[in-house]
């Protein structure tokens, strides 16, 4: 069913690419689908791909104007994973900061859009009342499991936050990206890019909304790169539409860079206690991608029933 969820999410990836007269819509949709924490997410039973998907309903649904329907889908985003309501809120803000700018006024459109995100937010947490409940009426289950104070230093922080936004597409994939990003404020600047009218503006500013909240979001709890799956998906179609325009050579490079890490990883660092570190030093190794490692950890839980097998066999796969 994951998969199949996947399957509907590049779908919508390809026709938002479409919408924005992305030049290699396929190319683009390669490079979402590779991407490692994308494609092990959508081979499992978490709930990653399940929440991108209504949060990618909604954002068409948002840009229709269909406020009603797009609510609900946000709520139920929301309902899958509580962190939504950051990178959700971040989608409405960004909206409704376009119109103000837009039109230099508070609109319709605007107020419909922030009833619709306090109506989505309000319907989505009505799914953890009984926890709050069984809570003693406490939110304190939402509490997040990061381990003691001594990982946590703000420099412990920025340096998770840094080290593991790098292996959202690898760090090659990093390189091209920056280089493309500065050649296209380089043609900015020199006034070679293309005109954008109002609605290519007003996607592109709705996706910005959710990346840019989902960035912060992690940057408070940088644990999973699986985080970032919001993310990644609204990025590849801003990069897509924007900064890399109609080169070729540096898509499929891209594609190519992020395919890779799957297979092979380029390490940089190397903690004091793998899983739960206090401190890293600077080593380089070769080690097995992403992939590899995620099946070699899917083969060594294979038979487990509870709780303590799982624990038995955790650290064996600690990185």
């Amino acid at each position: 069913m994951s998969f199949a969820v996947t399957g509907v999410i590049l779908w919508r990836f390809y026709r938002f690419a479409e919408t924005l007269k992305v030049v290699y819509p396929m190319l683009w949709m390669g490079c979402l689908l590779v991407t490692p924490v994308y494609m092990i997410a959508s081979t499992t039973t978490i709930d990653y791909v399940w929440s991108l998907l209504c949060i990618v309903l909604a954002a068409e649904l948002l840009l229709a104007e269909r406020f009603v329907v797009a609510t609900l889908l946000a709520a139920l985003a929301i309902s899958f994973r509580a962190a939504n309501i950051v990178v959700i809120g971040g989608g409405f803000a960004a909206l409704i900061g376009y119109e103000f700018y837009a039109h230099r006024r508070l609109t319709s459109s605007s107020v419909r859009l922030a009833v619709s995100g306090i109506a989505s937010a309000a319907l989505g947490c009505i799914t953890y009342i009984a926890s709050y409940r069984l809570a003693g009426d406490s939110w304190s289950f939402m509490a997040p499991m990061i381990g003691p104070a001594s990982m946590w230093t703000l420099k412990m922080q920025v340096g998770r936050f840094v080290y593991k936004g790098l292996y959202v597409f690898g760090p090659v994939a990093m390189l091209i990206l920056a280089a493309v990003i500065v050649q296209y404020v380089r043609r900015r600047g020199r006034g070679e890019t293309v005109g954008y009218d109002a609605s290519f503006q007003r996607t592109i500013t709705l996706f910005w909304g959710f990346v840019i909240a989902n960035i912060l979001l992690f940057f408070k709890f940088p644990i999973e790169i699986s985080y970032l799956i919001p993310a990644i998906f609204f990025f590849l179609l801003i990069a897509g539409s924007t900064f890399f325009q109609s080169s070729l050579s540096w898509t499929v490079a891209l594609l190519v860079s992020i395919l890779s890490l799957n297979f092979i990883l380029p390490s940089f660092a190397q903690p004091n206690i793998p899983g739960r570190s206090t401190s890293a030093h600077l080593r380089f190794a070769w080690e097995p991608g992403m992939l590899i490692e995620d099946m070699r950890s899917r083969r060594q839980y294979l038979g487990c029933k509870d709780a303590a097998c799982y624990i038995q066999h955790q650290n064996l796969s600690l990185r």
